[in-house]
Formats: structure tokens, sequence, C-alpha cells
């Protein structure tokens, strides 16, 4: 039967991971939002509009050919694919640990 210790460690890592999780969700979610506004931008009824409309929707989506995202200290950007990258590499360094231990 598990310690009371390991639950506790358990529980520990579950909500540190729901914090990144959540974290890093929300950073996805701008880094997508950003890449659909140029497409929506594009598809407004822009053709109609006034000349300086029409310039600023060019330099808009000039701007949103790369998409917006969160970094995290300019190390990497702040997306669900880093969390992965986060939990395997964590996950790699806690059984290189037991192993030794």
């Amino acid at each position: 039967m598990a310690s009371p210790e390991f639950f506790a460690q358990v529980e520990y890592f579950m909500c540190v991971l729901i914090q990144m999780a959540m974290i890093c969700f929300y950073g996805n979610e701008i880094t997508v939002a950003s890449e659909q506004t140029g497409v929506s931008l594009y598809e407004c009824d822009w053709f109609s509009s006034s000349q300086r409309f029409k310039r600023s929707m060019m330099l808009t989506m000039c701007r949103l050919q790369r998409p917006v995202y969160i970094s995290i200290g300019k190390f990497s950007p702040l997306t669900l694919a880093t969390l992965v990258t986060v939990c395997r590499g964590s996950f790699s360094y806690f059984a290189l640990f037991k192993s030794v231990q």
C-alpha cells in the first residue's frame, strides 16, 4: 500500500500540472486567435471600403503573417506543445532519478 507521502506528491504534481495546463492553454488560444484574425480580415468586405481602411488592413495583414505568441522568457512560445515537451522532460528526469535511487 502506498504511503501518505506518495499521495501528497501525486496531489502536488496534479496541481502543478493543472496550473501549467491552464496557462499554456490560454497562451495557445492567443496564438490560434492571431492566426485566425488575418484570415477574418481578408474575408471581410474590405474591397468596398475607403483607401485609408484598405491601407490599414494591408498593414495589419502583413503584421499577422507571423502569429502572435507569448514567450517564456524569450526561450520558447507558450503553447500546448511546450507543455507536452516540459511534461516529457520532467518524466524522463523523474524516471532517471528513480532508477538511480
